[in-house]
């Protein structure tokens, strides 16, 4: 039974992003955090160059694969903008020679997680500056050894990947 539910959760997201496309898009809320065409969870978060050269963030929504702008560092499911961790498997070994301010990203991970102190939420952060190949929903299963780093640190996920929906360890 329970191996059939990554199949259901595919069957949600295809049945969202369908429904979804077939009626106008609402005006972008930049500080939303739920998606606001179906109301679903976030997957994950994209940086992406935006016109003016600088990363812009968009958060992907976990049912409709919809993607809206939001503030850039700022926990989404708390609004809180201070108190923010950034969790990466890659940046743990590695110390650039010497920051490059023209580039700040170069030295975080492509995969990270954004992990809030004020009410313990974490959401996947991935970054295509880095990574221009990488996509939301496939790149959020491939790093869930960030979400078991963020869990022993206190903190749970905001969103939901419906592909994966982790069981019950006892």
């Amino acid at each position: 039974m329970f191996a059939a539910l990554p199949l259901l959760g595919a069957a949600l997201q295809a049945q969202a992003t369908r429904s979804v496309r077939q009626r106008p898009l609402p005006e972008p809320q930049s500080q939303e955090p739920r998606c606001p065409c179906c109301g679903g969870l976030p997957l994950a978060s994209l940086l992406l160059r935006g016109d003016s050269g600088h990363a812009q963030r968009y958060v992907v929504c976990s049912m409709c694969s919809h993607a809206w702008p939001v503030g850039r560092v700022r926990c989404l499911s708390c609004g809180n903008s201070r108190d923010l961790h950034y969790y990466s498997l890659a940046a743990r070994d590695y110390l650039p020679p010497e920051p490059d301010h023209q580039r700040p990203h170069q030295a975080r991970g492509a995969r990270e997680v954004e992990a809030c102190d004020q009410c313990h939420g974490a959401l996947k952060q991935i970054s295509l500056l880095l990574d221009a190949d990488a996509e939301a929903g496939a790149d959020d299963l491939a790093s869930l050894a960030l979400d078991l780093l963020a869990g022993e640190a206190g903190y749970a996920r905001i969103g939901f990947n419906p592909l994966f929906l982790p069981g019950d360890p006892a």
